[in-house]
């Protein structure tokens, strides 16, 4: 009689969620988004980066962070929302537009500064935290970035101005960033020109940004680094870890650089789905 052959063990995949894709993985995003994050995620570990987790803190804890400080300046929370309305950057509007929402949850803040303050920093801090957690797992810091892993001081007798120090502290350039070395600046056939010499890529925002840099011959610092964000996760993505972003950047640089690659719906877009959903259940009423 033949005996059973044993089964294979399934390999758990790996994946690397870019910063695009975060919200919905810390649960930040809608209902809707943040299941379909899951459904695509839920078989595998989860990792990120200090790299990652750097863009993660400077786009949106340090957001919050400016929020919160901004709020408690005013005599009322409706000045200061008119005030972060004036900014410019559409990554900055999205996250003011989240803690807002956060805020009308809670009606009788609205009427106090100094609590809303308060809630939109305790919304930063349960954000990290949810991060860190859910990101237990993270890859080799390849890019040698030195601020991925900064953590605020947090004593919690005056919230708002612990996270604003950290804020202005974490803005602080560091003045020999190691990602030079990472991306070979200087080097003329380094990571980095390839990339930025690709036809491909020649086209992509960070690209460009690393073209300018590269061009310069110089070694830059903090505020250029964070131009070149999907360049450095791109470079640093290990082979049998598969990406998981919403940036549609990756979708060129992944199959360049021949790496696995997941592509995330927007939050519009599943708003859609649902919204057709709901409308064609109503038809059948």
């Amino acid at each position: 009689m033949a005996q059973a052959r044993p089964e294979m063990a399934y390999a758990v995949p790996n994946y690397l969620t870019e910063t695009s894709a975060v919200l919905p993985a810390i649960g930040a995003s809608t209902t809707g988004h943040n299941l379909h994050y899951l459904s695509l995620t839920k078989d595998g570990h989860h990792f990120t980066s200090l790299y990652i987790r750097k863009e993660f803190i400077a786009r949106v804890f340090c957001e919050l962070a400016f929020v919160a400080f901004s709020i408690s300046q005013r005599s009322n929370v409706r000045d200061a929302l008119v005030v972060l309305s004036q900014r410019y950057s559409i990554r900055s509007i999205k996250i003011d537009v989240i803690a807002l929402g956060h805020l009308c949850e809670r009606e009788a803040v609205m009427n106090n500064p100094g609590t809303a303050a308060i809630e939109v920093a305790r919304m930063g801090i349960h954000w990290l935290k949810t991060f860190d957690r859910v990101f237990n797992k993270k890859i080799a810091n390849s890019s040698g970035c030195q601020i991925g892993d900064s953590r605020p001081t947090i004593d919690y007798n005056d919230l708002v101005k612990d996270v604003y120090n950290f804020y202005e502290s974490f803005k602080d350039p560091v003045e020999d960033c190691a990602v030079n070395d990472f991306i070979e600046t200087g080097v003329s056939d380094g990571k980095g020109r390839i990339l930025a010499d690709n036809p491909i890529l020649k086209d992509i925002d960070s690209v460009k940004n690393l073209t300018k840099i590269l061009d310069a011959g110089t070694r830059f610092v903090c505020d250029e680094c964070r131009k070149i964000g999907d360049v450095v996760i791109a470079l640093e993505q290990p082979d049998g870890h598969r990406l998981v972003h919403l940036d549609k950047a990756f979708n060129k640089f992944c199959p360049v650089l021949k790496r696995e690659h997941t592509q995330i719906k927007s939050v519009v877009a599943v708003d859609k789905e649902e919204q057709a959903s709901m409308q064609g259940k109503g038809d059948h009423l």
